[in-house]
């Protein structure tokens, strides 16, 4: 008995040991579960102060500032290869807005607007004839108590009619054509340069018939610039700014002044309406036409009020407030705001000097 007991040992634990150790190896490989996350709670940050503290409500604005030298304005004629009928300026000629300074020769189109004008002066006495007529058959066919054919009076007038419409337009074409053959001076000035005429010369639109200038009304050594915006309506006669002028691809600074612009004898002669703030420099500086000035001028809403860094003031449904700090603790505030700037809001009620706000 004990012989074959031994036999089965032995063969279990040389054949079939083995073989199930081997198998381990074959079955799946269970995942690593990971550790469980460490639970840490986050440190609160210190709440940054500033006591509240009385100032200005003030708001820093560019503006940009024109050179109102005499305005120079070049003028050409507005079709090509025509015959020019004369330059009626030379140089240093005064002119007014609207004054012809040179013209084409066109036979042809006024040949064509005389024919025109004829024919509706005819047509216009034809129709009137025409109507006069009518009523005189209207009168003797009521007082004869015949009847009248109004088909003839009435077909004849609409076809003179449509043919007078038709002449309006035509004459309205060659009205502006006419106009067109003429150049205006679009300024009251002076011309500081004018083209010589030559007889058999033919007209050019890239070629300036005439340069005219604004007379200046000031000194050799006083430049005027002027503002148009509306950051300017603030300033007043008196104000004083460092003025950054652009030349060449590079910049130079001048002091420009606020003036008032009638003690200078300033006549604004274009956009009357424009609300303009001028500013004076004073010096022979290299300006021209068409020169920009950049100026920073501080507006100021308001002087010695408590005001906060606009950007900590919220809103709500209609309610301002800001946070402050109470003995470590931070709290709404509701409060009352007046005027504000991009910086810094003016508080009315809600706050008191020296009390802290988070900012």
């Amino acid at each position: 008995m004990k012989k074959p007991l031994l036999l089965l040992i032995g063969f279990f634990s040389l054949v079939v040991l083995p073989l199930l150790m081997t198998g381990c190896f074959a079955l799946p490989e269970e995942d690593v579960l990971p550790l469980p996350p460490m639970i840490r709670l986050p440190e609160s940050a210190p709440w940054q102060t500033t006591p509240v503290s009385r100032g200005d409500v003030s708001q820093h604005v560019e503006l940009i500032a024109a050179y109102a030298a005499p305005q120079r304005v070049a003028v050409q004629f507005s079709q090509d290869d025509l015959e020019i009928a004369g330059i009626f300026v030379s140089s240093g000629d005064m002119v007014q807005e609207g004054q012809i300074i040179a013209a084409l020769y066109t036979p042809e189109l006024d040949e064509m607007l005389e024919e025109a004008r004829l024919l509706e002066r005819r047509l216009a006495l034809e129709i009137s004839h025409l109507a006069q007529r009518h009523a005189l058959s209207l009168r003797i066919a009521e007082e004869t108590d015949t009847p009248v054919d109004d088909f003839y009076y009435i077909d004849s007038r609409a076809r003179m009619q449509e043919e007078l419409d038709f002449l309006h337009v035509k004459i309205t074409y060659l009205n502006e054509q006419v106009r067109e053959s003429y150049v205006v001076s679009p300024i009251s000035g002076v011309v500081v340069r004018a083209m010589e005429f030559i007889e058999g010369q033919v007209s050019s639109t890239r070629v300036d018939v005439a340069v005219i200038a604004e007379a200046d009304v000031t000194a050799v050594d006083v430049s005027i610039f002027r503002l148009s915006q509306p950051g300017a309506a603030t300033i007043r006669p008196g104000d004083v700014f460092v003025m950054t002028v652009a030349r060449g691809g590079g910049a130079f600074e001048v002091t420009a002044t606020a003036i008032d612009p009638e003690e200078y004898g300033i006549e604004i002669l274009s956009d009357t309406t424009a609300p303009y703030v001028f500013l004076v420099v004073y010096g022979d500086y290299p300006f021209e036409y068409g020169t920009r000035g950049r100026i920073t001028h501080v507006i100021t809403y308001a002087v010695d009020v408590i005001a906060v860094p606009t950007r900590i003031v919220q809103s709500v449904e209609g309610r301002t407030f800001v946070y402050v700090m109470e003995n470590g603790v931070r709290r709404l505030r509701y409060v009352e705001t007046g005027f504000g700037s991009p910086d810094y809001t003016e508080i009315i009620s809600g706050l008191e000097v020296g009390e802290l706000i988070i900012i």
